[in-house]
């Protein structure tokens, strides 16, 4: 076990800040487990009010899931671990709250998408660069239609377009995008005034809008899975992710 996941309890809040700063926090096979941990064990009852979701250090959030797990872990189980985190966060019984530090790819999107409230730092960028890898985001793509809508998802996915904070902001992926020095003040504002509500109204209610909200998605995990799987096992996802990696070594 290692330090991948830094879990802290700070003023009636969760803290979980994905510390892997040196692959702009991708997630492992490990962060997941264990953000799956985390969340598993908030309970409103035991005082805590919210959960927050970060990124370590100031050059990414989350950089979506580490090519390097599909040397050793069947692709289509990691696409279904990614999903069940998913899942979890959606039926987690606090608000989460995303505090985007910095620059949000693939997978960190699909985080973000299952945060309640999210702040992301004026200089982040969003993108979904899968297709590049001869990929494709299955678990994301509903999710992020049902945010910024058919249409600029596409784009961001068929042609690896990003977008900025104040674009995010603007399509409604993110609440607001401020400087950096605010970052905090804008998460602790939030949790300061979930505090001050009914934790067992907003436990019931969250419940209930989150499953209407994403049933589906989650009813067509297995398909999802299974579809990205294939994809990451063929000839052509494996020689692409197989050159990614070999410059990510030189570098």
């Amino acid at each position: 076990m290692t330090d991948a996941l830094l879990v802290e309890k700070r003023a009636g809040a969760l803290w979980c800040t994905i510390n892997r700063p040196k692959r702009r926090n991708a997630l492992s096979a490990e962060v997941v487990e264990r953000l799956l941990e985390a969340l598993g064990s908030c309970k409103a009852e035991d005082g805590t009010r919210a959960i927050v979701i970060t990124g370590a250090g100031d050059r990414a959030f989350c950089a979506g899931g580490d090519l390097s797990d599909s040397l050793s872990i069947k692709p289509e189980n990691v696409a279904r671990g990614y999903a069940d985190l998913l899942g979890a966060m959606v039926e987690a019984e606090v608000p989460i709250i995303g505090r985007i530090n910095g620059d949000c790819l693939g997978g960190g999107i699909g985080l973000v998408c299952c945060c309640d409230l999210a702040v992301a730092v004026d200089t982040a960028r969003f993108s979904t660069p899968e297709v590049k890898l001869g990929l494709f985001p299955m678990i994301i793509a509903p999710l992020m239609e049902r945010f910024v809508g058919p249409r600029l998802t596409r784009e961001m996915i068929y042609a690896a377009r990003s977008i900025t904070a104040q674009e995010a902001e603007r399509a409604g992926l993110v609440n607001i995008a401020v400087e950096r020095n605010l970052l905090d003040t804008t998460v602790e504002s939030w949790i300061a005034r979930i505090s001050e509500a009914s934790a067992h109204a907003i436990a019931a209610g969250r419940r209930e809008l989150e499953r209407a909200r994403w049933l589906a998605p989650w009813e067509n995990a297995e398909n999802l899975s299974r579809a990205f799987g294939r994809l990451a096992e063929g000839e052509d996802a494996r020689s692409r992710i197989a050159a990614f990696l070999a410059r990510k070594q030189k570098a």
